[in-house]
């Protein structure tokens, strides 16, 4: 009788440690899963710092768009205009651009160019440098009237800490207006 009570006891004991042991298993995981946890927030908190000064530093950038002649006469061919980029970063851009017209307080996008396909091309604008447009009027089946309109163009900054490594670390968008009369 006493060596059915030992094996209930040792049995009791074995099966008591099996949950003990679960149990800290348990719990060390989920303490380790609060500390990665806690840690890719610190992780993120520390990251996301620096890229908004980051991006204040993208967005007072000195690069603009300019236009030979802000306004011009309703039978112009081409509309020149240049990317000046004063910034320490290389610009990236494309062929693309879009043309608005101001009507009634609103920007409207001219559905000639919202159909346009443009080719895939990368068009770089070096630090301290400018790059020269020309807008070609009789390309597009659009009916330029007097009034208000603006060129938006995209531009992509490059990691300038490494030239030859094609590196995105931020965009904007630039505009500028432009009358005809």
């Amino acid at each position: 009788m006493n060596a059915i009570i030992s094996k209930n006891i040792f049995f009791f004991v074995v099966f008591a440690s099996v949950i003990f042991a679960f149990h800290a298993c348990k719990n060390k995981e989920s303490a380790k899963e609060n500390t990665v946890l806690q840690q890719k927030t610190e992780d993120s908190e520390k990251v996301t710092a620096p890229e908004n000064a980051f991006q204040t530093e993208i967005n007072s950038a000195d690069i603009r768009l300019e236009l030979r002649n802000p306004v011009i006469d309703r039978d112009f061919e081409t509309l020149g205009m240049a990317i000046v980029n004063n910034s320490e970063y290389r610009l990236s851009t494309g062929s693309a651009f879009t043309i608005k017209f101001l009507e009634s307080g609103r920007w409207d996008v001219i559905p000639a160019f919202e159909n346009t396909i443009w080719t895939d091309e990368e068009i770089p604008v070096y630090p301290r440098s400018s790059r020269e447009y020309g807008f070609f009027y009789g390309f597009y089946n659009f009916d330029f009237v007097s009034g208000k309109y603006r060129i938006e163009k995209n531009v992509k900054f490059v990691n300038p800490i490494d030239n030859n490594i094609r590196h995105i670390v931020g965009e904007r968008t630039l505009v500028a207006e432009f009358e005809i009369k």
